[in-house]
């Protein structure tokens, strides 16, 4: 005599943890959304009654303050548009080459024809591409009479420039080659927070000896060496 296994309750959908799950959710994303909503419109109805203009309409507003170390700004155009278009298509390329040396069980840099390929694609390609485009750059450099946007594009390029070199010297320092000029590594929490500490003592003793150059003379006379 055969026995089938009787089919398991039906659970009423309100009574699924699965589903009572995701309304929860969605009732408590939904109330983030009409919160965030409403924070915004009523803010926006506020400022227009006490006629404060919003958006970014400013950025064309002259900035009228000087920056000291500003850098060309590249405009999108002409031959650097197609220097962009040229290094975004050498990196999908380049990435098409990893993948297909990937599925063949390899990398792209363990053959000196592999490695060869990827700095041509990556470093060849776009260095003729400026090479031949350069000419046709047009550039903008930030004065008083710029506007608000291009300021804020000033100071992210000089943003991005110190923390490039940031992180080149990091990387220098921090490697054998850095070890090799007896630069100090700091491997532990320890060595970090000891270097800080000493850091800001030195800091408090070069200022107090700038802002009261006598101070240290006027120490060693109240409490001299050896003095109990």
């Amino acid at each position: 005599m055969e026995h089938t296994a009787a089919a398991p309750p039906k659970v009423a959908l309100w009574n699924n943890p699965a589903f009572r799950a995701l309304l929860y959710q969605a009732i408590v994303l939904s109330a983030c959304v009409a919160a965030i909503v409403f924070f915004f419109v009523n803010t926006f109805n506020n400022l227009k009654q006490r006629g404060i203009s919003s958006g970014f309409g400013f950025l064309s507003n002259e900035a009228g303050f000087g920056i000291s170390e500003v850098i060309s700004i590249p405009r999108l155009e002409n031959g650097f548009l197609v220097f962009l278009l040229t290094v975004a298509l050498c990196i999908a390329a380049a990435w098409g080459l990893s993948a297909a040396f990937r599925r063949k069980g390899r990398a792209l840099g363990d053959s000196l024809p592999g490695l060869g390929l990827g700095l041509a694609v990556l470093v060849g390609i776009p260095a003729l591409v400026l090479f031949a485009t350069a000419g046709s750059f047009t550039a903008e450099t930030y004065t008083e009479a710029s506007n608000y946007r291009i300021a804020l594009l000033t100071g992210l390029l000089n943003t991005l420039k110190l923390s490039a070199i940031a992180c080149v010297l990091a990387t220098f320092l921090t490697s054998p080659a850095g070890a090799a000029l007896g630069v100090p590594s700091l491997p532990t929490i320890a060595d970090v927070s000891t270097c800080i500490v000493l850091r800001h003592e030195c800091r408090l003793a070069q200022m107090l000896e700038n802002q009261l150059p006598r101070t240290r003379e006027l120490i060693e006379i109240a409490f001299p060496p050896g003095s109990p």
